[in-house]
């Protein structure tokens, strides 16, 4: 059996303190360092995201926590295209964002607000013109020249007064789209490509429903500039429910299925991006990292890259060395209380097996600020990092960060909440379809109104596919733990999740 690292408190704490530091603001993109240096050393290249790069690949889809944001962040810096290895030789590639924000204070966008008050959530040829002027807005703040008509360059030069230059796009909408062939023909004969990326498009309205005209617009818009433009290339990243929604569909919405890229994530490579952060996090945890996994007979591999720091190299054998030294082989006294490299993952994933980087980093973090205040407690003076009980403290808290991230972009989803509270699972389905018969929604036209209050529908259409619920093949309904915490549900005979 593999036990634990045991170290005196004056070295344990700052490994501890190192910790908790590798998920930044609950490990959220957003609250990842503004510093183009420090998102490289977090920021792990797996296949997905390489892939993602393809020149082909118009369309970039992941949960919540896959790393979009990420990914949209990193190639932002002005050096991730260089780290990627996605340069040819000859060329010039950038990042531009055609909506989002690569840096974490911006105001050159419109609000959620003004986009409301001012577009019709129908209105197809006002969300033509929005993206047709956000698009240019874009390329002339990065210093392109653009062939504007003067009235549309001047009021575009302030791109968050959306009632400024809307109009003036809407009345110009062809000599606008003329400026963009124009560059796109001068790009071709510098050789240099412009990568137009858009993220956070899930939030250029408040409200749910009235998500999909803008969305709808936006890649039929690229699937016709595609064909027109050669080195104006797109990435647009959205969440994979929303492109699975019935409420996307729209004409020759098919042919962007061989422009798809899902952002996937394999226990191996969580694993992967855990020990990088590890190792680029500093010297004590570093040096952890390397301890541990010799001390049991798997001495980690490393690459030295000068942008993307230390990499490990894909070893299973010296990942789980290392999670031992820092909590054990197990969660307990043996292996029926479950091994930790598979426990780990196992509680953070969803009902369709899908663990993400988010919520994986967020429960190590909480697991070691857990630790730390135990060690305050007891005045522990040699001990290891982590004991299992961290990790069973740190998981209701990474289940409600979970939950309530799902609940800021599907807010309809609080009443559900509400609806489950103090239940059992697996549930009856019976009982589940009655849950949710009985909550009294919003009428349609509010913002906190959901895209159907059949129980049957928004069951097997929303709840299921977002991961939310599993449908088991006995018909019962269970919820996984990541999700179960939050909602307020207890567990009928302790079911616990396998290693697929």
């Amino acid at each position: 059996m593999m036990g634990p690292i045991h170290l005196p408190w004056s070295e344990r704490e700052p490994i501890l303190a190192a910790l908790e530091a590798i998920a930044p603001g609950d490990g959220q993109a957003e609250h990842e360092s503004n510093d183009p240096k420090t998102l490289l050393r977090f920021f792990l290249p797996t296949p997905s995201f390489r892939r993602a790069l393809d020149p082909n690949a118009i369309l970039i889809l992941g949960e919540r926590g896959a790393g979009k944001t990420e990914l949209f962040r990193v190639l932002g810096t002005g050096q991730g295209f260089a780290a990627l290895s996605a340069i040819r030789p000859g060329e010039e590639l950038r990042l531009i964002a055609g909506f989002g924000r690569v840096l974490q204070q911006q105001t050159d966008q419109p609000s959620a607000a003004s986009v409301q008050n001012l577009i019709d959530h129908d209105d197809a040829i006002k969300w033509r013109a929005f993206w047709l002027g956000m698009l240019a807005a874009r390329l002339l703040a990065q210093g392109e020249s653009l062939d504007l008509p003067a009235n549309v360059a001047t009021a575009l030069r302030s791109p968050a007064r959306l009632d400024g230059w809307l109009p003036e796009v809407l009345r110009d909408f062809d000599p606008v789209l003329s400026a963009l062939d124009g560059l796109d023909m001068r790009l071709r004969e510098r050789a240099h490509t412009i990568v137009v990326a858009y993220d956070e498009v899930d939030r250029i309205v408040p409200s749910y429903a009235g998500l999909f005209p803008p969305l709808r617009t936006l890649l039929a818009l690229w699937l016709d500039w595609w064909r027109r433009w050669e080195r104006l290339r797109p990435k647009i990243i959205l969440r994979t429910d929303l492109w699975e929604s019935r409420l996307l569909a729209f004409p020759d919405a098919s042919k962007l299925a061989a422009h798809r890229v899902e952002l996937t994530w394999q226990r191996l490579w969580l694993y992967q991006m855990l020990v990088k952060r590890m190792l680029n996090q500093g010297v004590a945890l570093a040096n952890f990292v390397r301890d541990g996994s010799r001390r049991f007979g798997y001495p980690l591999e490393e690459q030295h890259d000068p942008l993307l720091g230390a990499i490990p190299a894909l070893d299973e054998d010296a990942f789980a060395a290392i999670v031992a030294a820092l909590v054990g082989e197990y969660m307990g006294a043996n292996p029926r209380k479950g091994y930790s490299y598979w426990w780990i993952p196992n509680h953070v994933a969803d009902a369709r097996g899908r663990a993400l980087p988010r919520p994986f980093l967020q429960l190590i973090a909480l697991a070691a600020r857990s630790a730390r205040e135990r060690a305050a407690r007891s005045g522990e003076e040699i001990g290891p990092l982590l004991v299992p009980s961290d990790f069973f403290e740190g998981m209701p808290h990474a289940s409600e960060i979970r939950l309530k991230e799902l609940e800021e972009q599907r807010v309809w989803l609080e009443p559900i909440r509400r609806a489950f509270e103090g239940g059992t699972v697996p549930m009856d389905r019976a009982e589940v379809i009655e849950r949710l018969g009985a909550i009294p929604w919003p009428p349609e036209d509010d913002l906190r109104a959901p895209p159907t209050t059949d129980p049957e529908r928004l069951l097997h259409d929303y709840l299921g596919p977002m991961g939310l619920i599993e449908m088991r093949v006995d018909g019962r309904i269970n919820v996984p733990d990541i999700y179960r915490h939050a909602l307020d549900l207890r567990r009928k005979g302790g079911i616990a999740r396998r290693p697929t």
